[in-house]
């Protein structure tokens, strides 16, 4: 959706937005600067319309596929989808988190 979507273009995020996030540095992390809410909310509710159509598309069944095998258990779909929405709901709360905090000033 990031890139389909041409989100950190549209948010203004430069190349600390187009990478994941792994190994920044503490400057680099600093550097991401969100501006434009509706631009993030956009994104947040752009992701939830694929988690849903993808939804739509599995029978009950297909929760069972192995779809990583590199881990001991195997990952099935089921147990990936979940760890992904519990991932994206920490990200929402730590945002929320942000939003909350008083400005210095």
């Amino acid at each position: 959706m990031w890139a389909r979507g041409d989100f950190g273009e549209r948010l203004g995020l430069g190349a600390e937005g187009d990478a994941v996030g792994y190994g920044h540095s503490p400057e680099q992390a600093r550097a991401i600067e969100v501006q434009d809410g509706e631009g993030s909310l956009d994104y947040v509710l752009a992701c939830f319309d694929a988690l849903e159509y993808y939804l739509d598309e599995l029978a009950a069944f297909d929760l069972g596929d192995i779809v990583d095998e590199a881990w001991d258990p195997p990952v099935s779909r089921g147990a990936r989808l979940v760890s992904i929405v519990d991932d994206a709901i920490q990200h929402l709360a730590q945002a929320s988190y942000v939003l909350g905090m008083p400005q210095r000033g």
